[in-house]
């Protein structure tokens, strides 16, 4: 995610909407180092410090990709559930920052293809469960998870964490 983000410099767009680049690495890094002020993402109350933070540390961006190749500090809860909550989310970014650019193309993910997988099935619930009709989605090999009956969303894992996270304009399902 640095390399790319450093590639890229800090005025590109993201699919993040009204972010750019900058945004979304001190985005990133706020969420590992500012742990109150990150709060602010998923607690109303919280919102406008997160907004404060962010728009302090936009400017700061070669100082934040250097947080972020860091990782979290050893007191950050982060740090422990890195492999589970960080990977997904910094996975999902990658994207978000790869697929702004003109000519973007999907990855070959064969690689961690079982990973993948297991983050549908693990992070899958909550989107599909706000759906207004029953969901289920399928991988090209037939590998199935949700509402048995449901819209099918064909697609290969990568592409249905996109289309559950929302970024259906760009994730390739059927």
């Amino acid at each position: 995610m640095a390399d790319l983000l450093e590639q890229l410099g800090p005025n590109q767009p993201t699919l993040c909407a009204g972010w750019t680049t900058a945004d979304l690495a001190a985005h990133l890094m706020i969420r590992e180092h500012r742990i109150g002020a990150a709060l602010g993402i998923v607690m109303k109350p919280l919102a406008a410090w997160n907004a404060r933070a962010m728009a302090k540390a936009a400017p700061e961006f070669v100082r934040n990709i250097a947080l972020l190749r860091a990782g979290a500090p050893r007191w950050s809860p982060l740090r422990w559930l890195e492999s589970q909550v960080g990977a997904f989310e910094f996975l999902i970014h990658h994207e978000d920052v790869r697929r702004a650019q003109p000519g973007w193309e999907p990855r070959d993910l064969t690689a961690i293809d079982k990973q993948l997988w297991t983050l549908v099935t693990r992070s899958g619930r909550f989107p599909m469960a706000r759906s207004s009709a029953p969901v289920m989605v399928v991988t090209p090999d037939g590998r199935t998870f949700g509402a048995p009956g449901g819209i099918r969303v064909v697609g290969e894992p990568m592409e249905l964490l996109l289309y559950l996270t929302g970024r259906t304009d760009v994730a390739r399902v059927d």
